[in-house]
């Protein structure tokens, strides 16, 4: 029964499979953060992902410069004076999933990492589904 459900979820996300790994080349990314003048969002949808289904290991990488804004002004200071996208063209997380169990269905997990943005690298753990 297990099979054909990796299959289905193969088919639905359009990725690379080889062995345990699972590898994509069209993953989404998004942001938001809350401000008092106004709210930041942004999503790229150029990111590349891939997950190991034996031990729960992932890694992604992001185009800087690939982010979409609904204000064209907002891109532009995100890649030009908070990222130096062209100084730094991608952002990293790699890492493994806590309590990774295969198939036991949509649960809530820590994802901890390396993360690389700008250039710097630190430690991190995250909540994910």
């Amino acid at each position: 029964m297990k099979k054909p459900i990796v299959l289905f979820v193969f088919l639905l996300c359009g990725l690379s499979t080889f062995a345990q790994k699972y590898i994509s080349d069209q993953s989404r990314v998004h942001f938001y953060s809350s401000a008092p003048v106004e709210d930041i969002e942004a999503i790229n949808d150029q990111a590349k992902s891939a997950i190991d289904l034996s031990n729960g290991g992932f890694a992604f990488s992001v185009p800087s410069n690939q982010f979409q804004f609904k204000k064209s002004l907002m891109q532009e200071h995100f890649n030009e004076s908070y990222m130096e996208s062209e100084k730094y063209p991608k952002a990293t997380f790699t890492g493994k999933v806590k309590n990774w169990v295969l198939f036991e269905g949509e649960r809530e997990v820590m994802a901890s990492g390396d993360l690389t943005i700008h250039g710097v690298t630190k430690y991190v753990e995250v909540p994910a589904k």
